[in-house]
């Protein structure tokens, strides 16, 4: 069962780093694009940020079970395991961030800043990196 988890654990982190870095291509083109596709990339950002959030809460769920059956309280002093614990607290707050500006966008009827939406990929792209480097170390 612990495999099965950890499976699934790591396919939501890829998920994140998908999510981010779709993102932070989507941001750049749609910065140069003309109106109507800056508005399908703009679309298309929230679809992919959507997907991402569905990614960070089977992260936080797996992630949660395998804190519990691997005995946590000797995980957690681990040095890995507090830094991918960072990094996913940090994808999770800048998912949140790029959520609240795409649905904020979405009923002033447009896209969100795509400046700042390339930034939260970027952003989300590193985090889920660091994220992902420490896990290897901590179930390694």
């Amino acid at each position: 069962m612990i495999i099965l988890v950890k499976i699934f654990h790591f396919i939501a982190l890829a998920m994140g780093i998908g999510g981010g870095i779709t993102n932070m291509v989507l941001g750049l083109r749609a910065a140069s694009a003309e109106a109507p596709a800056k508005i399908a990339l703009n679309m298309a950002q929230g679809a992919v940020g959507k997907v991402a959030t569905a990614g960070l809460v089977l992260l936080w769920l797996t992630g949660i079970y395998l804190w519990i059956a691997l005995h946590g309280a000797a995980l957690s002093t681990q040095l890995s395991f507090q830094i991918k614990l960072a990094g996913v607290i940090s994808l999770t707050l800048i998912s949140a961030y790029a959520n609240i500006m795409a649905m904020n966008a979405a009923k002033a009827g447009k896209g969100p800043d795509p400046v700042k939406m390339k930034r939260a990929g970027m952003g989300m792209m590193l985090s889920a990196l660091v994220a992902l480097i420490a896990a290897v170390v901590t179930f390694t």
